[in-house]
Parts: C-alpha cells; sequence; structure tokens
C-alpha cells in the first residue's frame, strides 16, 4: 500500500481570500499614496521657493547692495532672461545684483543663481505687488512699488479638472521687513493672490 504524501500549496479558498484582501488593502492605499506624493511635490516646490527667497535676501544683506528675483523668461545660464507670462513664476525664477535697481536682469549685472522651472502639475502665480520681480535692498527690507506685502500662492491640479486648487495650496508671503513667510491658503481666496 502507497503512502500518502503531505502536499503543500493553497486551497482556491484560501488565494481567493488573499486576492479579495489584496484588492481591499490596494483600493485604500493608492489615493492615500496618490495624495501623499502630490503633497510632497508642492511641499518641495514651497521649500524650494521661500529658500531661494531667504537667498536672495542674505546676498542683498552680505553685498550690501539691491538684489532682486524676477520670473524667468528664459532659464538656461547663456540666455538667461526675466520674462515669461504674467504673475506666472512656473516658468523658474533668476536671482541677481540688481545694479540699477529696476527689477530686470540687464547685460553686467551678476547672476547668482537660477530657479529651475516647476513641474509635476504645480503652480506658482504672484500677487500684482511681487510681479514681475521682487528686489532686497542692502537692508535686507523689500522694494514695495504699489505698497503692502508680495505674495506667491502654490497649487497644484489636485483632483484633475484643470483648474488648480486652493484647499491643497499654501502662500508664500514677504513682508516689508523682508522675510518670507509660509502660510496656508486662506479660505474663500483662490490660487492666485
Amino acid at each position: 500500500m502507497p503512502r500518502a504524501q503531505n502536499q503543500y500549496g493553497f486551497t482556491i479558498m484560501e488565494l481567493m481570500i488573499s486576492i479579495a484582501i489584496l484588492f481591499i488593502v490596494t483600493a485604500i492605499g493608492i489615493p492615500g499614496y496618490i495624495s501623499y506624493v502630490r503633497n510632497g511635490s508642492r511641499d518641495n516646490t514651497v521649500t524650494d521657493l521661500y529658500s531661494n527667497m531667504n537667498y536672495a535676501r542674505s546676498e542683498a544683506i552680505k553685498l550690501n547692495t539691491n538684489v532682486s528675483m524676477c520670473r524667468a523668461g528664459n532659464t538656461t545660464a547663456a540666455n538667461a532672461a526675466c520674462g515669461g507670462t504674467a504673475r506666472n513664476w512656473t516658468t523658474g525664477w533668476l536671482i541677481f545684483v540688481d545694479n540699477n535697481n529696476n527689477g530686470d536682469f540687464d547685460p553686467g549685472e551678476r547672476l547668482l543663481k537660477i530657479g529651475a522651472p516647476i513641474k509635476n502639475g504645480i503652480q506658482v502665480m504672484a500677487s500684482t505687488t511681487a510681479d514681475p520681480s521682487i528686489s532686497f535692498l542692502n537692508d535686507g527690507s523689500l522694494k514695495i512699488v504699489a505698497g503692502g506685502t508680495a505674495t506667491f500662492a502654490v497649487c497644484d491640479d489636485r483632483d484633475n479638472d484643470g483648474t488648480y486648487d486652493k484647499a491643497y495650496g499654501r502662500d508664500i508671503s514677504i513682508s516689508a521687513m523682508g522675510r518670507p513667510e509660509i502660510t496656508n491658503i486662506p479660505s474663500g481666496s483662490s490660487c492666485t493672490p
């Protein structure tokens, strides 16, 4: 009489239950993961813009001169130029010593840093007081042309409907003293400060 051998493996019922559990965990986890990735992209952009503003301010103090930051029309070092679409800083930015204090990168002015264009469906929009450039004076204060503060809104298209969502956005406001501050976008306002 032959001996019965132990058989290893899953029964069809065990396999079906395992697949069902895997499906449920995936269905719950993927939206949370997508939100986590989008929050990370937005926060990286906010941190990058914020640190570049602080860099421009500190260079103005260190060099004892005016330093400006403008939205970029071209970010290649050889042809760097201010420009771009009105109020939209998504194309990147230039930080430079602004010898004539006009807020535009002119020939002969020293380019300090280039901010790369923003990707991943994130938009950076400036208030009218921050467009097309912001300038820091040699004491670190902000040169304000139209009064008030300079504000930048950083938003993403969270629900893929073609509009940038304020519920997930962040504002970076620069006071007259030149210090940037990150806040949530107030409810009732838009992603275009």
